[in-house]
C-alpha cells in the first residue's frame, strides 16, 4: 500500500492544485500523508485522513473524499497482490519442506510371516511413529515361514511376488534414469520365507550393463549402475542367523546385520535346568509308575555340587551358567577365547576353547550346548567327544542341531557311553519319522521340538529388540554405529 500510494501521490497532488487553485500546500500534504499512512484497515485510513483534513471547509472535504474514493481501488489491488504473493511463498515453502522431508525418509521393509501379519507385535510396529523411518510390512501370502520358527516353510505367495516384482520394475526404471543420488534403506526378517529377503537383496545389488560400441570398432565401454535404495541394515527376528546366511545374497551383502540376541536367553536357560532336573529327579520313572499305577520309591540326585559345562558361553550360555550357579553347581565354559570376562568371574570357574572340548567334557556331569551353526561347530560333538564323557553324564542341546552327530549320539545312548540326552534342536527339522532318535527310550532321551523358548511372549520379546534398534537407527539419521546385537557374518554369530 505504501509503495502504491507513493506512486500515485504526485499525480493526485498535481490534480488537486490544477483543479482547485485555491488549495494550499498544507492541503496537498494532508492528502499525501493520508495515502502514505501505515494504517491496517480501510476504515482506519479514512478516519485518519479525515482527522487530518478537519481544518478544511465542507466543499474541500468533499473533494478530498472524492479523491480518496477514486484511489481506493488502487490500494485494494495492491493489497490483493501482496496477499497472493504471501500465499504463493507459503505454498512454495510448504512444498519445499515436504520435498525435504521426503528426501530424509528412510524406508524399512519388513518381511513378515503371513500368520503373524495381524499379531499384536506387528500391529505395534505399524502403529509406531518415527521421525525418519517409514515401515512397510510385506507378507507371505501362502502361510510361508522359516524353519527357525514354528511355522512351515512354503514358497512365496503370489501377492508377495507381485509386490516384489513391482519393486524390481521400479528399481530398474530408476536405474535406467542413471540416478546419481541413492537413498539408504533397511530390511527386517520376521519369521518369513528366507527366499523373500534373499530376492529383495539380490535386486538391490543388481547391476545394469549399459554397453556402447565405438564406430568401427571392437572397443566397448561398460557402465554399471546400482538399482534401488542402498540397504545399510538387515535385522533378524531370531538369535540364530544361519538360516539367513545360507543365502549368498544375504551373506555377502555389505549391510550391517543384527539379531535378537538376548530376547530368548532366559527361557532357554530355564529349559537347560529343567532338562538337568528331568534326569536328576528321575521324572521318567515317576511318570512310568503313575501310568502303571504302581507305588514305587526310588533314589534321586541333586544338582548341587554337580558340574555344568556350558559349550558356547555367549548370551544363552551365560543365562544357563547363572542358573546353574544358583543351583549350587560348578560352572565351566567353552568359547572361542580362553578368557573369563569380568562379568562372568563370579559364575565361571574355568574357561576352555572349542579345540579343548574333549578335555573339558571329561569331568562334566551335564554338558549344555548353546552353539551357533558354523563350519567350526558342525558335528563338533561326535564319537570322540562321547568317548571322553562320563558314563553318568547328560548332554543338553538348546543351540543348533547341526552341532551334534546324531548317529554317534544314538550309539552313545544305546551302548551306555553316556546316561542321557535332552534335545530341543535337531539336524533336520521337523525330525523325520525315519530318525532313530524316535525309538530311544524316554529314560535316556528327552525331546522337545524347537520350542524351549516358545513362550507366550516370544514374539513380543523379539519385537522389543527390533524396536530398540529401530529407534537407534531413526535417531542417528540412518547410521548403524549405535545398533545393538551386531552379527559378524564371516563367523555366523
Amino acid at each position: 500500500w505504501r509503495c502504491g500510494a507513493a506512486r500515485t501521490t504526485p499525480f493526485i497532488r498535481n490534480s488537486i492544485l490544477s483543479e482547485k487553485s485555491g488549495f494550499t500546500r498544507d492541503f496537498a500534504r494532508a492528502i499525501s500523508s493520508s495515502f502514505c499512512s501505515s494504517s491496517v484497515s480501510d476504515d482506519e485510513t479514512f478516519a485518519s485522513s479525515s482527522s487530518r483534513a478537519s481544518g478544511f471547509s465542507s466543499s474541500e472535504k468533499e473533494d478530498l473524499e472524492t479523491i480518496r474514493r477514486r484511489n481506493f481501488p488502487i490500494r485494494t489491488v495492491h493489497v490483493f497482490e501482496q496477499k497472493q504473493q504471501r500465499r504463493k511463498k507459503t505454498m512454495m515453502s510448504s512444498k519445499a519442506k515436504e520435498k525435504e522431508e521426503e528426501k530424509n525418509i528412510i524406508p524399512v521393509t519388513v518381511f513378515v510371516n503371513q500368520k503373524l501379519m495381524d499379531s499384536k507385535p506387528i500391529e505395534r510396529l505399524r502403529g509406531m511413529k518415527f521421525d525418519r523411518l517409514k515401515i512397510e510390512c510385506v507378507s507371505d501370502e501362502n502361510d510361508g515361514g522359516d524353519d527357525d520358527d514354528d511355522f512351515a516353510d512354503n514358497a512365496l505367495g503370489e501377492k508377495e511376488e507381485s509386490v516384489l516384482s513391482s519393486k524390481m520394475a521400479s528399481s530398474e526404471s530408476s536405474s535406467s534414469m542413471m540416478m546419481k543420488t541413492k537413498k539408504i534403506s533397511a530390511v527386517g526378517w520376521w519369521f518369513a520365507n528366507t527366499d523373500a529377503l534373499s530376492k529383495h537383496m539380490e535386486r538391490e545389488q543388481m547391476t545394469m550393463m549399459m554397453k556402447t560400441t565405438k564406430s568401427g570398432g571392437k572397443e566397448e565401454k561398460e557402465e554399471k549402475c546400482k538399482s534401488g535404495d542402498e540397504i545399510v541394515w538387515t535385522h533378524s527376528a531370531s538369535a540364530g542367523v544361519d538360516h539367513l546366511l545360507k543365502h549368498e545374497a544375504i551373506q555377502t551383502h555389505g549391510s550391517v546385520m543384527t539379531n535378537a540376541k538376548g530376547a530368548f536367553s532366559a527361557s532357554l536357560g530355564e529349559w537347560a535346568i529343567f532338562a538337568s532336573m528331568y534326569f536328576a529327579k528321575e521324572v521318567f520313572n515317576m511318570q512310568r509308575a503313575q501310568r502303571e499305577k504302581v507305588w514305587k520309591r526310588f533314589q534321586v540326585d541333586m544338582l548341587k555340587g554337580k558340574e555344568m559345562l556350558v559349550v558356547g558361553y555367549g548370551d544363552i550360555g551365560r543365562s544357563i551358567g547363572k542358573r546353574a550357579k544358583a543351583m549350587g553347581m560348578v560352572v565351566n565354559g567353552v568359547r572361542s577365547k580362553k578368557v573369563i570376562e569380568e562379568r562372568d568371574r563370579e559364575v565361571v570357574s574355568e574357561m576352555f576353547t572349542l579345540q579343548e572340548l574333549e578335555k573339558a567334557v571329561e569331568t562334566a556331569d551335564y554338558v549344555a550346548l548353546a552353539l551357533p551353526h558354523t563350519r567350526e561347530t558342525e558335528n563338533v560333538v561326535g564319537v570322540k567327544v562321547f568317548g571322553k564323557m562320563k558314563s553318568s553324564a547328560v548332554l543338553i542341546n538348546v543351540g543348533r542341531g547341526a552341532s551334534v552327530d546324531e548317529n554317534a549320539l544314538c550309539d552313545a545312548l544305546n551302548t551306555g557311553k553316556i546316561r542321557g540326552a535332552a534335545l530341543d534342536v535337531f539336524q533336520t527339522e521337523p525330525l523325520p519319522e525315519s530318525s532313530p532318535l524316535w525309538s530311544i527310550d524316554e529314560a535316556k532321551l528327552l525331546m522337545s521340538f524347537h520350542s524351549a523358548d516358545l513362550t507366550s511372549d516370544y514374539h513380543d520379546l523379539a519385537m522389543d529388540v527390533f524396536v530398540e534398534n529401530l529407534r537407534r537407527f531413526d535417531q542417528s539419521g540412518g547410521k548403524t554405529d549405535d545398533l545393538i546385537n551386531k552379527v559378524d557374518k564371516t563367523v555366523g554369530y
